[in-house]
């Protein structure tokens, strides 16, 4: 496994903290790392890491992890290796989105609501730039 996406259209998902879906996210990318490692060495010693990317969506929303599992050794605290998890989190795709739940409305309408938030976006490239790195990593 290389890169797993969670894509969330979940209610429950919305209200769940930043630290609780980035807890999800770490154990879903840990499994994954844990199980490629379990296939590929049987006798539990890792001869080079196993690294799993995920990446979380939910609208607009986007966090990325990159796990890289250097052991199977949980417990040993003088074996020098140790596993590593990086955390990029709270990148918006767009900088200034609006809730799209509007009392009063400037265009009456929810379809004109949508073409003035569409017009009035700060798309933030940086986001997608980062998502396409992660996945493009280690493509020849």
């Amino acid at each position: 496994v290389h890169t797993t996406f969670y894509v969330s259209n979940d209610e429950l998902i919305h209200e769940s903290t930043t630290d609780e879906r980035l807890a999800r996210m770490i154990m879903f990318t840990f499994g994954s790392a844990l199980v490629q490692a379990r296939q590929l060495y049987p006798n539990g010693i890792l001869t080079k890491p196993i690294t799993v990317q995920s990446i979380f969506l939910l609208d607009e929303l986007f966090h990325f992890i990159v796990f890289q599992l250097n052991t199977l050794n949980y417990n040993d605290t003088n074996d020098k290796q140790c596993n590593y998890v990086w955390i990029d989190k709270d990148n918006y795709l767009y900088d200034n989105r609006p809730s799209m739940v509007m009392h009063n409305p400037l265009y009456g309408t929810e379809r004109n609501l949508q073409r003035y938030v569409l017009e009035k976006l700060k798309y933030n490239p940086i986001v997608f730039q980062k998502f396409l790195a992660l996945y493009l990593q280690g493509v020849k």
